[in-house]
């Protein structure tokens, strides 16, 4: 494991620029993001309305057999009452996802962040959407936030078609578990992101693995409002909540 860090202070620069015909595919399509999205809605609450129909004519079926329907009907009005609460943030997920990915289709272009950084801090989380995770210090005042299992996947991280990546025990000392020269974090590294939802459509590592430091950062899914595969964040390590708080757009509950 490299321990060697870039002298220079952390630095980036931030761009459009014209999307490839690889990077249009990758883009998640609108639409099916929402249909996925309603479609396990459905699969779940339809389950929920089933059990609650079983077991509210399971109670009634102590009294008699009025009771016993009576508590099938309650049993599947509370399974609808489920779903349309659930619909309600489903709904509004949906529509802010699709319009912000339609436009980025549209427009073909990405973002690519070129970055320069010397501290970065492993994030910890309950969900595997959010590890592996890091946070790195990109000057500037900012953060760059790297969430989920993609910072595992060698096609995001360029490894090279045809390449046999044999699995080794040294390999869990980097956080992604991708051997050199695809381990990361990275002290110099170019991104390309859909920026409207913080999509990775690609990670060049470009220096040396730089060693995540200090205490890990511990998330969980459930303070999220967007939990997006990248950010930037106002602020610094030091003050990591409150970079989360400062995001733009919102990614964490008004309520945390």
């Amino acid at each position: 494991m490299s321990a060697e860090y870039p002298s220079a202070a952390p630095s980036h620069t931030i761009k459009a620029v014209e999307a490839t015909p690889d990077e249009l595919r990758r883009m998640p399509s609108p639409w099916a993001e929402v249909a996925g999205g309603w479609g396990c809605l459905v699969l779940i609450c339809g389950g929920a309305a089933f059990m609650l129909w079983k077991f509210g004519g399971w109670v009634g079926s102590w009294i008699g057999p009025t009771a016993e329907t009576i508590g099938q009907w309650g049993g599947v009005l509370a399974g609808l009452a489920l779903f349309v609460a659930a619909a309600i943030p489903v709904a509004r997920y949906g529509r802010s996802r699709s319009a912000a990915t339609r436009g980025s289709v549209d427009a073909k272009l990405v973002e690519e962040v070129a970055v320069t950084c010397s501290r970065a801090v492993a994030v910890e989380g309950d969900h595997s959407s959010i590890t592996p995770g890091v946070c790195v210090e990109i000057g500037g005042g900012k953060l760059m936030l790297l969430l989920g299992q993609w910072l595992e996947d060698p096609d995001v991280l360029g490894v090279p078609s045809g390449t046999r990546l044999r699995a080794t025990d040294d390999d869990e000392r980097y956080l992604n578990r991708l051997p050199p020269p695809w381990s990361f974090p990275a002290s110099k590294f170019t991104l390309r992101r859909v920026a409207a939802t913080g999509d990775v459509l690609s990670l060049r590592v470009e220096g040396p693995y730089l060693e995540p430091h200090g205490e890990a950062v511990s998330l969980e899914a459930s303070a999220f409002e967007l939990l997006p595969q990248s950010a930037v964040l106002r602020g610094d390590l030091s003050d990591f909540d409150g970079a989360l708080k400062r995001a733009v757009p919102k990614i964490v509950r008004a309520d945390r």
